[in-house]
């Protein structure tokens, strides 16, 4: 369990990395926020298909492994769909919007998985 909760700690961690887009947007504007989604999106892109089609070279290996819920091991990382989400979140909605809204999914979403991981819920 103890081992579980840390993965999950760890996993949801790297998620809030997200958080970077808002506060790019609010730093920097609607254009540096679009063309810097865009980014992490290509970018989330291309190591999403070394990560699937040749794991092997994979530079972040270990910790995909580690942090990888058995479903996702073969199949496209929430990371990506986080990326699009937000690239056309940022694109169509105001600065307000997409703080509150990238804001609250994200920290909703990892304090109710570790919350839930520490009850033996999830």
């Amino acid at each position: 369990m103890r081992e579980k909760f840390r993965k999950e700690l760890i996993r949801k961690l790297f998620h809030l990395t997200g958080l970077t887009v808002s506060l790019v947007y609010m730093s920097l504007g609607k254009n540096y926020a679009i063309f810097y989604t865009s980014i992490l999106l290509l970018s989330s892109i291309f190591l999403e298909f070394i990560r699937i089609r040749a794991h092997i070279l994979f530079p972040l290996n270990k910790l995909a492994d580690m942090i990888s819920r058995h479903f996702e091991k073969t199949a496209v990382a929430s990371y990506v769909y986080f990326c699009m989400a937000a690239l056309i979140v940022v694109f169509f909605l105001s600065e307000k919007a997409v703080v509150v809204g990238l804001t609250a999914a994200l920290l909703g979403d990892a304090i109710s998985a570790v919350v839930g991981v520490g009850v033996g819920k999830y």
